[in-house]
């Protein structure tokens, strides 16, 4: 867990005491390639911070569609933040794309600690405004950027994205559809 320590302090300079005491809410935890870690309609219990793999946050419409909504992948956050902070269901199903290692957080213990602990409030802002420029600059992206702008963009994220994940995931989360993304990819891979 050191890693995480050293994330977080870096970040917002979060004490060892401090998090030590969050310590106690937290585990290491490895999940499978295609494993669920929050279901639809589910109250969640847990956020997750990423060592290493992809996990995606989705969600299928009444024809059974999937629509990938974000891509999480190593240091960053992870969950269904909105279901925990409101005590609610979860709008979104999270699924590990890759085998994925990940610290576990009870998000309810937590948040009693951030209410009580200064650092952990701050580093819980700061992760909070991340988290918010982050969703602000991917609506930005989806307005200003053509399809073939944000594939470029996500396979600069992702650099071997095309060998971790099917195509139609891949589209879903450029908003597009799979014909779409091939006829891009055609004309990037020809020139």
């Amino acid at each position: 867990m050191d890693y995480l320590y050293e994330y977080a302090q870096n970040y917002s300079g979060l004490t060892k005491e401090s998090f030590d005491l969050a310590k106690k809410h937290l585990s290491e935890v490895s999940f499978k390639a295609n494993d669920i870690l929050c279901d639809l309609q589910t109250e969640p219990r847990y956020g997750y911070f990423i060592k290493s793999g992809i996990i995606r946050a989705y969600t299928v419409n009444e024809k059974g569609k999937e629509f990938t909504k974000s891509l999480f992948s190593a240091f960053q956050f992870a969950g269904p933040l909105s279901a925990l902070i409101e005590g609610r269901k979860s709008e979104l199903i999270y699924e590990t794309l890759t085998d994925c290692e990940v610290i576990q957080g009870d998000y309810i213990e937590l948040r009693k600690l951030f209410d009580e602990n200064i650092d952990l409030m701050r580093f819980s802002h700061k992760m909070l405004q991340f988290y918010f420029i982050g969703l602000e600059n991917k609506v930005i992206d989806l307005g200003a950027l053509t399809a073939t702008e944000r594939y470029l963009n996500l396979k600069e994220r992702f650099s071997n994205i095309e060998n971790l994940i099917p195509q139609y995931q891949i589209a879903s989360i450029l908003g597009i559809t799979p014909i779409q993304l091939s006829r891009i990819r055609k004309e990037i891979y020809s020139k």
